[in-house]
This record gives structure tokens, C-alpha cells and sequence, in this order.
């Protein structure tokens, strides 16, 4: 064979390589700026935009039960009610903006806000009244009830839904902008 021929053939079995290996990915860092799998969201707005649209599976939800006893002062009337509410806490993406979001090619920060308390609720009949003395007004129940409401609120601020609901925030987040291309994610 020539030597032109040779270098023709060796040529066209390069060539045939690197189509090979590009087209299987199999050496995938090589081409990475010719890859096909680019990344889907290039810019903050975006980012939030999608964040807003999850907001309502960042949350982790709890019911609580406490039980307050009220006694009238100077005399043996009480009143003791068992209260049941529902607490949904999460990270409010909300509270987020353009600046709180760093994107450099495959990589992103986000500056996330603390999970908090979204929602407390304790329907009417969620309360039982264990034991009723004497008697009580319509306000002085009211009342009562009103700082029920403020002791389950209370308790779940000191208990551990609020770490719960961050860590399957950021969890959710990490897998949506996995899911976007993002191989490098900082949520601080």
C-alpha cells in the first residue's frame, strides 16, 4: 500500500473513533461543550419561576395535640379542652429573588430563606372539651381556645418540623435543578 493510502485509512479510523466515542458519550468530558444534554435554565428568572411553581411540595406537613386547662381565678370553675391542629411548614421560595441565585455554566447557589411556619389550622371541631366546672361564657371560651391555638403554634416553632420541612425543602430543590442540568448546586 502507499503511504498516502495509509494515511488516508488511519485518518478515516480516527475520524471514525471520535464520532464513535462523542456519539456514545463514552469519554463524555472531551466534548462537553458540544453535548447535547445542555442545560435547560440559563438564568435566574427562570430558576424562580420554576421554584414558584413547586412552592406547594416544599412543605412537610404534622398534626399536634395539646391539652389546656383554664381555671377561673378565686374560684373552682375549669375548663380543660384537647385541641388537635395541622402545621405545614416549608422554605417560602416566595421570600427568594433574582440576587439571592448565583448560576455560572453547570453550577448553581441559591441563598434559600429558613423554613417557617405557612399555615396553622385547628377546625372548630377539632376541639374536645375533656371537663367543664362551673360556668363559662362564650368569650372566656373563645379566649381559651385562642391560646390553645397560640400553645401548638408554639410548639411546632420548638419542635422538629421547621428541620424537617428544610431538609426535604433543599432535598426537593436539589433534585429539581438536578433534573434542570445543574451538576454543581450550593443551597446555603
Amino acid at each position: 500500500m502507499k503511504k498516502s493510502t495509509k494515511r488516508y485509512l488511519y485518518g478515516l479510523i480516527i475520524v471514525t473513533m471520535i464520532l464513535f466515542i462523542q456519539q456514545t458519550n463514552f469519554l463524555p468530558f472531551l466534548f462537553s461543550d458540544f453535548s447535547s444534554d445542555s442545560i435547560t435554565i440559563r438564568d435566574q428568572k427562570k430558576v424562580l419561576e420554576q421554584l414558584y411553581a413547586q412552592r406547594s411540595i416544599l412543605t412537610q406537613e404534622a398534626e399536634e395535640e395539646i391539652i389546656l386547662d383554664s381555671v377561673k381565678p378565686n374560684s373552682k370553675d375549669q375548663y380543660v379542652i384537647l385541641a388537635k391542629g395541622k402545621i405545614k411548614a416549608g422554605i417560602d421560595v416566595r421570600l427568594l429573588n433574582e440576587a439571592d441565585i448565583y448560576i455560572d455554566r453547570d453550577s448553581i447557589a441559591i441563598q434559600l430563606p429558613p423554613a417557617e411556619i405557612l399555615e396553622m389550622n385547628i377546625n372548630p371541631s377539632n376541639y374536645s372539651i375533656i371537663e367543664q366546672k362551673g360556668s363559662w361564657t362564650n368569650d372566656e371560651i373563645i379566649i381559651i381556645k385562642s391560646k390553645a391555638k397560640k400553645r401548638l403554634e408554639q410548639n411546632a416553632q420548638s419542635g422538629k418540623i421547621l428541620g424537617r420541612a428544610e431538609i426535604r425543602g433543599i432535598m426537593i430543590i436539589e433534585g429539581l435543578l438536578r433534573a434542570d442540568g445543574f451538576t454543581k448546586i450550593t443551597l446555603l
